[in-house]
């Protein structure tokens, strides 16, 4: 879309993260130079013409990651049952879920291991 506009090559990818399973992408106009104005002041320049359609496929593209595993590329949903959202496929949802039980089983393991000691050098 910007290849088609006067603002080719004047945005660039502020932030690419992941937040609550989904993808986030901020997107910011680079100022001309010798301008006096920081990157938030240019964005009032931007027409909507520019704007609008950037919002569009941005939007698309927090739809498609919505449902997309971030292991393996694969349909996914987001899956709030772990320690943070993630959006998985099913198989490696099972993986992490199954780790998840793992690690906690193995903290209460040694939980009721320290109590045990515990309570065995109370009684000395």
């Amino acid at each position: 879309h910007l290849a088609t506009t006067a603002w080719h090559r004047r945005f660039y990818l502020r932030q690419i993260k992941e937040k609550f399973g989904g993808l986030r992408i901020i997107l910011r106009p680079q100022p001309l130079p010798g301008s006096d104005k920081d990157e938030i002041e240019v964005m009032d320049d931007v027409p909507a013409d520019v704007y609008e359609p950037l919002g569009t496929i941005v939007d698309d593209i927090y739809a498609r990651a919505e449902q997309t595993c971030e292991d393996c590329g694969k349909p996914g949903q987001r899956r709030p049952k772990l320690s943070f959202i993630q959006t998985l496929c099913d198989e490696h949802f099972e993986e992490r879920f199954r780790e998840k039980k793992r690690l906690k089983n193995r903290a209460k393991a040694a939980k009721r291991r320290a109590k045990k000691i515990a309570s065995s050098t109370q009684q000395i």
